[in-house]
């Protein structure tokens, strides 16, 4: 398993993902040549916590500075291979605020994963 983009993770969680063998990429180290290279050709699983981004992109509970960029996550679902996805699960959407009106959120999420579905 890998976790694409994690930061804000505290000792105890650390210590937890990294005696499962959990992989935590930070958002710096999140590129789609490392991802390819951890997954190895193996199937994908994808869920996105919209709190990976960095906030005022798409409202979500939990909001830390630092994190990743709409085109970022976009450039790695476009380098996964054709037919490697085999599930997608999206959390951490919260309805639209002042900040961001929902229908901009929803717009960014099918914009970010539009380059996932072409090679589906």
């Amino acid at each position: 398993m890998i976790v694409v983009g994690g930061r804000d993770i505290d000792p105890a969680e650390g210590d937890l993902l990294a005696r499962a063998g959990v992989r935590v990429l930070a958002p710096a180290d999140s590129t789609p040549e490392r991802v390819l290279e951890l997954i190895d050709g193996r199937p994908v699983w994808i869920h996105v916590d919209w709190d990976v981004l960095e906030p005022g992109y798409i409202p979500a509970a939990y909001r830390v500075g630092e994190g990743m960029l709409p085109h970022q996550i976009a450039s790695i679902f476009a380098a996964l291979p054709a037919g490697s996805v085999r599930g997608i699960e999206l959390a951490e959407f919260e309805a639209g605020d002042a900040e961001v009106p929902e229908h901009v959120s929803v717009e960014l999420i099918l914009e970010t994963f539009l380059p996932l579905l072409r090679a589906v």
